[in-house]
């Protein structure tokens, strides 16, 4: 299946803690791009493609990596950082 492809105007604080992990956390959809008036802030918040395919192929050799960080909330788990990894081991 084809995943769903998301933009986001802005890389404010909603942004930052609420709509990117959640985007990056759910099934079936990938942020593809942020708009913002700042570049850095835009892209930290898209995952880096080249640094997907570099872990996926590290994993593929049985590489080591550090855990990464998840949170509860009672009902529902939350990746909150390793997107890059955790969209890796995916592959």
């Amino acid at each position: 299946m084809m995943p769903t492809r998301w933009g986001l105007l802005g890389a404010g604080w909603i942004s930052r803690r609420a709509i990117a992990p959640a985007m990056h956390s759910a099934h079936g959809a990938r942020l593809d791009v942020v708009a913002a008036r700042d570049k850095a802030r835009a892209a930290s918040l898209t995952p880096y493609r080249a640094a997907v395919d570099d872990y996926a192929a590290a994993m593929e050799a049985w590489a080591e990596f550090p855990p990464v960080t998840v949170f509860h909330d009672g009902n529902r788990y939350y990746l909150a950082d390793g997107f890059h990894r955790a969209m890796a081991a995916t592959r």
